[in-house]
């Protein structure tokens, strides 16, 4: 976050933001939403169960047997894609993490 110089600033007090009481809207939408669907699930549970239930009923199911490939294989991709996941995620840089960084500031 860049600062302004001490001319542009104002009197020292911070501002509020004009859209508290939205976000406190939003927020209790969204939970009556959440509950509105935990109470639809339950209310489908018993209707859904045995569809769910025949989906599952396949036995043991592993990706090597369902490909027909060594165990080792997946165990090597899923590493694999788990360390360039990471090294994805460590290569980005926040804006503020450069600034504070270009500033010499440590966290």
């Amino acid at each position: 976050m860049a600062f302004a110089p001490d001319s542009e600033r104002s009197s020292g007090r911070r501002e509020q933001p004009k859209h508290r009481t939205l976000k406190r809207d939003c927020l209790a939408r969204g939970h009556r939403g959440e509950h509105a669907g935990a109470l639809a699930f339950v209310a489908a549970c018993p209707a859904l169960q045995p569809v769910i239930k025949r989906l599952g009923d396949m036995g043991k199911i592993t990706l090597s047997g369902a490909t027909g490939t060594s165990p080792w294989v997946w165990i090597a991709a899923l590493v694999g894609l788990g360390l360039a996941a990471l090294a994805l995620v460590s290569s980005r840089r926040t804006p503020v993490a450069d600034e504070q960084h270009r500033v010499g500031s440590s966290v």
